[in-house]
C-alpha cells in the first residue's frame, strides 16, 4: 500500500470475512453505522474513535472494536495512522456464537470500544496474515475462530437479538 491508501477485500473462500487495511492515513471519518463486526489493530500512529461511550485514543497494538450497527467515527492525531482490520458479517457472527456457546439466540456485543490486549493483538495480526496468505481453508476457519473464542471469552456481553435504535 502507498501512503494515505485504504485497502479492503474479502476473503474468497470465507465470503463472511473481509479485510480492511489503512497505511499512512490522516483523514477523519464521520459519524456512520455499518453491518458488520469489525476489530481494527492500530500498528502505527495514533487514532480517536468515538461512540455512545464516550471517545477513546487508540494507540499501536490496540485493538478498536466496532459492534454491529453502532454509531461511531474516527480522527487522527498529529501523526497519520496504519490500521489492520477484521471485518465480520452477521452470518458469521451468528455461526459463531453457536460453535463457541452452543446457543442459537442472541447477539454478541464487545463491551469496550478500545481493548489494550497485546497478546490478543497480536493474534489478530497473525490472523490477518493467514487469511490472506494461507491456501487451507481449515486453517483459516480453526484460526478465526480461536481468535474469536478468545475476544469472546474475554470481553463480550451477549444480548437479546431485539435491538434498540439509539437518537442518532
Amino acid at each position: 500500500m502507498s501512503d494515505g491508501k485504504v485497502n479492503f477485500f474479502r476473503i474468497q473462500d470465507l465470503p463472511n470475512v473481509e479485510l480492511y487495511q489503512t497505511n499512512g492515513v490522516s483523514r477523519a471519518v464521520p459519524r456512520h453505522v455499518h453491518s458488520v463486526f469489525s476489530d481494527s489493530v492500530t500498528t502505527s500512529g495514533v487514532r480517536y474513535h468515538e461512540t455512545r461511550k464516550g471517545k477513546y485514543r487508540v494507540p499501536p497494538g490496540a485493538i478498536q472494536i466496532v459492534n454491529i450497527d453502532e454509531m461511531h467515527s474516527s480522527m487522527p492525531s498529529d501523526v497519520p495512522s496504519t490500521t489492520r482490520a477484521l471485518r465480520l458479517l452477521p452470518e458469521y457472527l451468528s455461526s459463531s456464537l453457536v460453535e463457541i456457546t452452543g446457543r442459537r439466540d442472541g447477539m454478541i456485543l464487545i463491551r469496550q470500544p478500545v481493548i489494550e490486549d497485546w497478546d490478543l493483538a497480536g493474534r489478530i495480526l497473525n490472523l490477518q496474515s493467514i487469511l490472506e496468505t494461507s491456501y487451507s481453508r481449515l486453517e483459516k476457519e480453526v484460526q478465526l475462530l480461536a481468535v474469536f473464542s478468545q475476544l469472546y471469552d474475554r470481553y463480550c456481553t451477549e444480548h437479546n437479538p431485539s435491538f434498540r435504535m439509539g437518537k442518532e
